[in-house]
């Protein structure tokens, strides 16, 4: 899909985002960041604090002490709601040049088991540069919480 089509899709389902912000267990967690959403994207608007109070997105919008333009990023299938992590990958560094290709996946391991996995690199054979860091903004199923475990 384009761009704009993707932008229209979520615009689209805007009311199912409000409606599931009504209930308490689901919460949309919203960031506070200067880069914009690129900037969230690429882990700049991480963590929330005293300097930086983020908001919820929808019903509870007014409740939050923060203020202005923030960001988020949601689930692309219901449930939308759930917490926002940023894994980063860090590439060890080698004495030997070497070349490296591959699909790296990371799975969130939750309390009771649940679990969610996700790709961090573009696509199956992508070079892994030695010294590199991944990084990506991931959204898991609202199951699984209190993180027991990072595969």
């Amino acid at each position: 899909g384009t761009i704009e089509g993707r932008s229209l899709c979520n615009h689209r389902r805007a009311y199912k985002l409000f409606t599931d912000s009504v209930s308490p267990k689901c919460r949309f967690p919203a960031f506070p960041c200067e880069k914009g959403y690129d900037g969230l994207l690429q882990g700049d608007c991480f963590p929330c604090g005293e300097n930086r109070p983020c908001g919820d997105m929808g019903y509870y919008s007014d409740t939050s002490n923060a203020r202005g333009q923030m960001y988020l990023v949601t689930r692309e299938e219901e449930p939308f709601c759930a917490h926002q992590y940023q894994i980063k990958l860090y590439n060890s560094h080698s004495e030997r040049p070497t070349r490296s290709y591959g699909k790296l996946q990371v799975t969130l391991v939750g309390a009771g088991g649940f679990n969610e996995t996700f790709t961090m690199t573009k696509k199956d054979d992508e070079e892994l540069v030695v010294g590199a860091v991944l990084h990506k903004i991931v959204v898991p199923h609202p199951v699984v919480i209190n993180l027991e475990a990072i595969e």
